[in-house]
């Protein structure tokens, strides 16, 4: 079938963990021999050919008043929190949030034209749920997807404790450095973007910013490590390092706002994680063509 990819930035190009998802998603509906095509805001002029299927995919630069007159059948693929709240990532998840917010509204007919809504786990879903009830159904859930072929144990000597993108606001910046305050005997070592290089981190923290994902550095510096920490102070609808870290070996530290934690098969072990990683773009595509 015709499938149109609608996203903020080209899944072509390299990204975050959205556009990563996206890719190996795109790749195996290629596989299967649909034809797919993309639109960015950047050639959001083009008409789009009606009998297509849409996958609306994180459109936060699309304007959801035009999105809603759409005569085509579409997915809304949730990777954050854009339907509930306009800082995303940074959503404080609190009663007002259900109450008050103008950005749900502004969705909402968007939503509950959608023939599918996919979230990325069980507390992804749910949050969206007690605010949005039945705009977003029905619904799957797809974990974040992972290659267990480029993330597994190495089996060498590990120690201390390691993160990635820790040290940015959203994914949990003052409750890791209070933890690493807390516990002085602890070295953590972060990896990634530090958004404040001019703060000193606490002397059992050292920073040793972006790694590459080619050839397997990343899994590298998983491997060095014991543990993998994890303290958000917002809810992650995924968070696919600690599903990096974990099939790398890692012991996990982590918090009830992760949501990859909130899956009942993360604490069946690497090899059922590992299944499910690797089946995520299956009943990605096989929930889109139940609908379509």
């Amino acid at each position: 079938m015709k499938v149109v990819w609608v996203q903020d930035f080209s899944p072509l190009t390299m990204g975050g963990g959205a556009q990563q998802t996206d890719k190996e998603h795109i790749r195996e509906g290629l596989r299967r021999g649909h034809d797919v095509s993309f639109v960015t805001p950047e050639n959001a002029n083009q008409p789009i050919d009606e009998t297509a299927f849409v996958v609306l995919s994180n459109p936060s630069r699309f304007d959801p008043k035009r999105l809603s007159t759409m005569k085509n059948r579409y997915a809304v693929f949730h990777h954050d929190y854009l339907h509930l709240c306009r800082w995303r990532l940074f959503f404080p998840w609190t009663e007002k949030c259900a109450v008050n917010c103008p950005q749900t509204p502004l969705w909402r007919p968007v939503l509950e034209k959608a023939k599918l809504h996919v979230f990325l786990s069980p507390l992804h879903y749910r949050i969206h749920s007690d605010i949005l009830g039945d705009a977003i159904e029905p619904h799957v859930l797809v974990p974040g997807t992972v290659n267990p072929d480029e993330f597994f144990d190495h089996g060498r000597e590990r120690k201390g404790t390691c993160n990635v993108n820790g040290l940015l606001s959203f994914k949990g910046r003052k409750p890791i450095l209070e933890y690493a305050k807390e516990n002085p005997g602890e070295t953590i070592t972060f990896a990634g973007v530090n958004e404040k290089p001019d703060e000193p981190l606490p002397e059992n923290c050292k920073f040793v910013g972006p790694i590459s994902d080619v050839g397997g550095k990343m899994r590298d510096f998983y491997n060095q490590h014991e543990w993998y920490l994890e303290l958000p102070d917002t809810p992650q609808p995924f968070n696919r390092t600690i599903a990096e870290a974990y099939l790398s070996g890692c012991k996990i530290k982590g918090n009830e706002l992760l949501g990859a934690l909130s899956w009942h098969w993360f604490s069946e072990g690497r090899k059922a994680v590992a299944e499910h990683l690797r089946n995520a773009p299956l009943e990605f595509w096989n929930a889109v063509e139940a609908v379509v």
